[in-house]
């Protein structure tokens, strides 16, 4: 359901066929559907986005989107560039995809309480399968960090927490492990979520390699 305004605007022509083509993608990649309708709401400027309901909160005018945790809705507003409007709506469908994706998950082996993932994994996840393959702006990032002894581990990523740096370098250990372990072993982290509480021991059961041996795995790779 595409929730918008401005009846004569041109961006719904844009918007409603990119949505309906990446719901029908990512719900052959997550091997999911919906039980119910996503709602997906459109704001034409970012000055009417930030002035939102949805959230309780104020949004930082550097907010380029987000998908609520409680209804999975999505909103997105138009920035002037078609081509960062399309990686947004794509980034912000992962969101919705893996929420629902961990609640079916955990819903059917009878989980009600569970933590989800880290930041650098979900933003990680949802720059990974938006973006795929990793663009050079990405790999660009990593490989600046790298020189400047900037690419942290993961026991320490918590210094760049929530920046874009956290979202690339997560990106990039995603494509590190699509790359390795093949796509899909992505999408089968999340349905091993049950297995465990400990993101490290989901890991080890699902690609056979613990949090740490993903992190050196991942250093020795990118140098």
């Amino acid at each position: 359901d595409v929730y918008h305004y401005a009846a004569d605007s041109t961006l719904i022509l844009y918007i409603a066929p990119l949505v309906e083509e990446t719901f029908q993608e990512f719900s052959a990649l997550f091997r999911l559907e919906f039980s119910r309708r996503l709602p997906f709401v459109l704001y034409a400027t970012h000055y009417d986005f930030q002035q939102t309901n949805i959230l309780p909160s104020l949004i930082s005018e550097y907010t380029g989107g987000f998908t609520d945790l409680m209804k999975g809705r999505i909103a997105v507003p138009a920035n002037g560039s078609y081509s960062n409007l399309r990686h947004v709506v794509r980034h912000e469908m992962v969101h919705a995809f893996m929420l629902e994706k961990l609640h079916r998950v955990m819903d059917d082996r009878g989980k009600y309480t569970y933590n989800h993932p880290p930041l650098w994994f979900t933003e990680g996840m949802a720059e990974y399968i938006a973006n795929s393959p990793q663009t050079p702006q990405g790999e660009m990032f990593v490989k600046d960090a790298l020189l400047n002894s900037r690419l942290y581990r993961l026991d320490e990523i918590w210094r760049i927490e929530g920046s874009y740096m956290m979202y690339k370098q997560g990106e990039a250990i995603l494509n590190y492990i699509g790359i390795n372990y093949g796509r899909d072993a992505v999408i089968r982290i999340l349905e091993n979520w049950w297995i465990a509480g400990d993101f490290s021991l989901v890991l080890e059961n699902t690609i056979g390699v613990d949090l740490f041996e993903l992190d050196d795995g991942f250093q020795k790779y990118a140098r």
